[in-house]
């Protein structure tokens, strides 16, 4: 988070880089815990909301609104091609390592982009990726 661009409509922050978040301007603000089985947080940090306790009403499917405005168009192209880069494809359910993969373009925007689901996990134990991916349907891992 060294080159701040600015306020931005929706901030992710994980809830251990919440302090750094806090210096970005942004009209909504969500934390994640990254817990196992979508646990909320145990304590939300003030003027966040959590991610976890706001989606965990929402399925697995996601219809996407309508295209995005001429300054959306850019962040579009932009997940569309990283979706196709990580060979990402419509129906996929994806199991990213956000530690491998930080970038909410590459576990968040591609997949959605390409009409994948997701399965994030945090520092995933290589050992149990086999189980991981079978345990929760996964046709696509990302390296």
């Amino acid at each position: 988070m060294a080159d701040r661009p600015g306020p931005v409509e929706v901030l992710f922050a994980a809830a251990d880089r919440v302090a750094e978040a806090d210096a970005w301007p942004a009209g909504e603000r969500y934390a994640l815990a990254l817990a196992p089985f979508a646990a909320p947080l145990r304590q939300v940090p003030d003027g966040f909301a959590d991610y976890a306790v706001e989606v965990r009403g929402q399925g697995d499917h996601f219809s996407a609104y309508p295209t995005g405005g001429p300054q959306d168009a850019e962040l579009l192209a932009r997940a569309a091609a990283r979706a196709t880069e990580l060979g990402i494809a419509a129906g996929d359910r994806v199991l990213i390592d956000a530690a491998t993969h930080p970038d909410p373009v590459d576990w968040l925007l591609a997949p959605l982009t390409a009409g994948a689901t997701v399965v994030l996990c945090a520092n995933l134990d290589p050992t149990r990726v086999d189980s991981r991916a079978t345990s929760e349907k996964v046709t696509r891992i990302l390296p």
